[in-house]
């Protein structure tokens, strides 16, 4: 009996020690956020034409074309696309000659081109009731060079923090604890104000004036492990 009662305790005492040798590990979650001001404008035209032949819907794209051409500097398109018009009648199918639409996203940090390009579209337009103008919101965005540098500064100040977490834990521990892994996601930013849309049918004059400027908020979360030992 005092053989087993030895043995037991002797193994007792030596899981405990091997115990007390596994590293802890701790997951913990840290976001930082952090304000950021809009430095440019974005807002997308579209136009559309019919005409009776494909000819003619073809120069009618192109004279928009050319008049976007003229500001490359703010405005940017690809292609334009000229497609048939049909109907059924009967389940018939009747022609009904051809649609252009070109689409033309634009980015600026002033009005008073895109304001500009608008009319310049509008004169080429307005005499013309077979086109159509649309222009989507205008807003106030940042920039991609702004939201990587602000992102980057909010790793480095999240990868101080989880520094000082490991420090704390440290001491409550009475270990060494170190961070193992560290993953980083970015949350969506809180976009600033909008204005409506605006709609032209080739008759007016456009003057689309700023959206307010406000900030926005972009934030960095950082998933990590700490192991203490």
């Amino acid at each position: 009996m005092r053989l087993f009662l030895v043995l037991a305790l002797s193994l007792a005492a030596g899981s405990t020690t091997f115990a007390g040798d596994m590293p802890l590990r701790i997951n913990d979650t840290l976001t930082v956020t952090d304000s950021v001001a809009p430095d440019t404008m974005v807002s997308t035209i579209t136009v559309s034409a019919t005409s009776e032949t494909f000819a003619t819907a073809i120069a009618k794209m192109e004279q928009i074309a050319s008049v976007v051409k003229n500001y490359s500097e703010i405005c940017t398109f690809n292609s334009y696309r000229v497609t048939p018009k049909y109907r059924y009648q009967d389940s018939i199918r009747h022609d009904d000659g051809f649609s252009g639409y070109i689409y033309v996203p634009c980015e600026f940090n002033n009005m008073k081109p895109y304001n500009k390009l608008l009319n310049d579209i509008n004169s080429v337009a307005e005499n013309d009731n077979t086109f159509d103008i649309s222009v989507s919101p205008v807003n106030w965005t940042v920039s991609k060079s702004i939201i990587d540098a602000a992102r980057q500064g909010l790793k480095n100040e999240l990868i101080t923090q989880i520094g000082a977490v490991a420090t704390a834990y440290s001491r409550s521990t009475k270990k060494n604890c170190e961070p193992s892994a560290i993953t980083f996601s970015g949350a969506s930013d809180n976009m600033p104000f909008e204005m409506a849309p605006v709609m032209r049918s080739a008759k007016a004059s456009f003057d689309t004036s700023s959206p307010d400027k406000k900030n926005s908020e972009t934030s960095v979360s950082a998933e990590f492990m700490l192991i203490c030992k």
